[in-house]
């Protein structure tokens, strides 16, 4: 790594791809607790592993990381075909992937989806 004056660090291709594996890691550990990462991040660790002659996006493909449309309990509810109490039930038992804002739960709507097919092949 070299620092430049303005601030400015320089990255060999190792150390780019370090970090643009590390950058993905911590977003599907996030992710898996209920948590995001911006996804102007997720862009940047994208570009950088590009860039540091991967030609390919680190880890997988980097859409599944950066789209994310979130959904509230309500809409949850309705794509499972249940009751918003129970959606709040398995989000706090931790069997939905969700988080808290304000005591309002959210969820990313592709983790629902996943959520209800998995729930109809076991049925």
């Amino acid at each position: 790594m070299i620092r430049l004056p303005e601030g400015a660090v320089i990255l060999d291709d190792a150390e780019a791809r370090q970090l643009a594996h590390a950058v993905m890691t911590a977003h599907q550990f996030m992710r898996s607790h209920g948590a995001g990462m911006n996804s102007s991040v997720l862009v940047l660790a994208a570009n950088i592993a590009t860039t540091s002659g991967n030609p390919d996006n680190p880890d997988d493909n980097t859409e599944q990381y950066v789209e994310h449309e979130q959904i509230d309990t309500p809409e949850a509810a309705r794509i499972l075909g249940c009751s918003a109490r129970n959606v709040r039930y398995l989000a706090g038992a931790g069997r939905l992937p969700g988080h808290q804002v304000a005591g309002r739960w959210h969820f990313h709507r592709e983790d629902v989806l996943v959520f209800r097919d998995y729930q109809d092949r076991a049925a």
